[in-house]
């Protein structure tokens, strides 16, 4: 801005609960010296040169300060600013005329900001208890449902042994038929999750009641199977001691099967199992073999 030049800053004053413009309406503005004029039709206007400057609007009713508004405008060119004002109740005024109800509305004010604070604290006890119990409502299920499976499998092998079927648990997961065939490897190929662990879990066999010399014990009793004696050979040329990991890598079977056929010749009493870190070690119990 060059040396004498001046800018225009107007605007209109508007009532903050109407935002209709207010008349009568005195505006100062400080510069130097301070400029002062009231509006008509809500609106001022001043020339001022460059600077920063406030400029402050209040309004009387029956020399009482009934709105007053400020803000700041800073004038680095030439040209025209515009400046509208909203008005508001002055607070203070009302707060200085009556030290009574000054003292008597800060501790209502204390008193609801209290009671709010309560409030929040309550709502939040509330969800956090509400919260809690649904968690423990989630576990409770799930646990019921837990033992509702498991009563359900027990009343299932009830039924089984009052329909006369004999009911037996064996370490292993196979189940034993009729059938020599199954029987004579002693082994079903699973999957597993740790080859060198004993893999069975309980499972329920049925049977009739009237089996005889058909049994487990009679055929385990018989002519060992061909990949039998092959695990057996393989012990033996390694000086009766071997662990089950180099075992296994001598053989092509599965690791599953490997495992089954291994607890087949336990329960022959042709090995005997050892638990070492966490690997197997097989130790072979030399005896004659029914031919």
């Amino acid at each position: 801005m060059t040396a004498g030049a001046s800018a225009t800053i107007h605007g209109v004053v508007y009532e903050w609960n109407t935002f209709q413009p207010l008349e009568n309406v005195i505006v100062n503005v400080n510069s130097t010296p301070v400029q002062s004029m009231v509006c008509k039709y809500g609106t001022y206007s001043f020339e001022l040169p460059e600077g920063n400057y406030k400029i402050s609007a209040s309004y009387y009713e029956d020399s009482s300060l009934i709105y007053y508004a400020e803000d700041f405008v800073n004038i680095t060119d030439e040209g025209s600013y515009v400046l509208d004002l909203l008005l508001f109740p002055d607070y203070s005024q009302s707060a200085s005329s009556i030290n009574g109800s000054s003292s008597s509305n800060q501790s209502i004010s204390s008193q609801n900001a209290t009671a709010v604070q309560s409030n929040f604290i309550f709502i939040d006890t509330i969800l956090i208890t509400v919260l809690i119990l649904l968690v423990l409502f989630f576990l409770l299920r799930h646990s019921t449902e837990k033992k509702t499976t498991l009563a359900g499998k027990r009343h299932q092998a009830g039924k089984q042994e009052k329909a006369g079927e004999k009911v037996i648990l064996i370490p292993e997961p196979v189940q034993f038929t009729e059938s020599p065939e199954s029987i004579k490897t002693g082994s079903q190929e699973l999957e597993e999750t740790d080859p060198e662990e004993t893999v069975p879990t309980e499972m329920i066999v049925a049977e009739p009641d009237n089996t005889t010399s058909t049994t487990l014990e009679a055929i385990l009793k018989g002519p060992m199977p061909a990949d039998l004696q092959e695990i057996v050979d393989i012990i033996r040329a390694h000086g009766g001691r071997m662990t089950q990991k180099d075992l296994r890598s001598k053989l092509k079977y599965s690791e599953g099967k490997v495992s089954l056929m291994l607890f087949d010749l336990e329960k022959r009493g042709m090995i005997q199992k050892f638990k070492r870190g966490r690997g197997n070690v097989i130790l072979l119990v030399e005896q004659d073999q029914p031919s």
